[in-house]
């Protein structure tokens, strides 16, 4: 995992979507791979990709909002509105610690 944080430092990003993919097969549950995956994938332009990284990271650590919100804006990317308001009202709803809401709400404001 660490390697791929690196690679994607240094925008090596098929190297980091490497890395990324060998952590998920050591650990297929280790949502924060996941979830790194699909930063990737969203930088390389690759939006079925992300948002499948996405899901696979919400499967895992459901409650986690940081997913739930890159998804959201994924789904914007993808020109899927509707599905990017229900994951950050999602975002919104899980967040207590206010880290993703504001720009969530923020989102929100501009589709709706």
């Amino acid at each position: 995992m660490a390697q791929g944080n690196l690679a994607a430092g240094l925008k090596e990003l098929l190297k980091a979507v490497e890395s990324y993919l060998k952590a998920i097969q050591f650990q297929p549950s280790f949502s924060r791979a996941h979830h790194n995956l699909g930063v990737t994938y969203e930088a390389m332009n690759e939006w079925d990709e992300a948002i499948k990284a996405y899901k696979e990271s919400i499967r895992y650590a459901p409650e986690d909002p940081r997913s739930h919100f890159y998804l959201g804006k994924v789904y914007l990317k993808a020109k899927k509105p509707s599905l990017a308001i229900e994951k950050f009202e999602e975002t919104i709803t899980l967040d207590k610690s206010n880290t993703f809401a504001p720009e969530a709400k923020r989102l929100l404001g501009k589709i709706k």
